[in-house]
């Protein structure tokens, strides 16, 4: 028997977002992205245009990650085609869009809304994913391939209840409480890290990777001291038959995943603290 996914009444999430990337569909025109808009604009009546984001690097989990980033340095300007956001009139749902990429994020936005859980999030982006991917069926546009998968959580964790502040990092992340308290005449005063893991199907076959990293920060409205967890996980689609369905399996895998490693990261009086349900 698998082990249950922990689940969290009150889990320390801002922002959750689930991106899948394909080759630039040149016949995707921005007016075209535009006229997609307006088919979502009974529940994303907002939008605004930006630059577009980077390409998702293509993980290959069979060989070791890389050591650095590759630097690209671009002598000339570029013309680009922009990135679209649809919001809702929260601003707590957004679609984004772009030749290359579709994502749909969930955030908080005045800090008092309950995270809708996973399930919930997945199935609004794999409808607006399905809504797009006919779209462009319609409109004579190429389907997208889908070439990498995306899914980032970030969390503001507070110092408060069982966590003092920045500097008692350990009784936040059971990795760091082995070290604590340290030497005498050292007094630890914040904490950053970043690991990676390679990501199973579990049965052993590499599917994709997984980055952790955290800092400290503070956050500009009142200058109150937080630690910032984020974790990235990236893999190819996994199976052969419905696009948005194959998606949609490296997501899960995904979700399970960075669920069990923020469990395994975390003390069990921050669990408290975050209302663990179940476990």
């Amino acid at each position: 028997m698998t082990k249950p996914v922990p689940v969290f009444k009150r889990p320390p999430l801002i922002e959750v977002a689930l991106s899948v990337q394909f080759s630039p569909l040149e016949g995707l025109a921005l007016p075209l992205q535009v006229e997609f808009g307006s088919k979502l604009r009974a529940r994303f009546p907002k939008s605004q245009t930006l630059p577009p984001l980077g390409p998702i690097p293509i993980e290959d989990p069979t060989n070791p990650p890389p050591v650095a980033q590759e630097i690209t340095v671009m002598m000339q300007p570029v013309a680009f085609a922009p990135r679209l956001w649809f919001l809702n009139n929260s601003g707590t749902r957004l679609v984004q869009l772009q030749s290359d990429r579709f994502a749909y994020n969930w955030r908080k936005e005045s800090g008092d809304e309950a995270y809708p859980k996973y399930p919930g999030v997945r199935d609004a982006f794999a409808a607006e994913l399905r809504a797009f991917y006919q779209f462009c069926k319609e409109k004579g546009v190429a389907p997208p391939e889908f070439n990498q998968c995306e899914v980032i959580y970030v969390d503001h964790i507070f110092p408060k209840g069982e966590w003092a502040g920045i500097g008692n990092i350990h009784e936040v992340f059971s990795v760091w409480a082995g070290l604590a308290p340290p030497v005498k005449g050292a007094k630890q005063e914040d904490l950053a890290f970043q690991a990676r893991f390679r990501i199973d199907d579990g049965k052993g076959k590499p599917r994709g990777r997984l980055t952790v990293s955290s800092n400290p920060a503070t956050l500009k409205a009142n200058n109150q001291p937080i630690q910032v967890l984020q974790m990235i996980a990236r893999g190819s689609p996994i199976g052969s038959k419905d696009p948005v369905d194959t998606v949609l399996a490296f997501m899960d895998l995904a979700h399970e995943r960075i669920v069990g490693l923020f469990e395994a990261m975390t003390t069990p009086a921050m669990h408290k603290e975050w209302g663990r349900e179940n476990g």
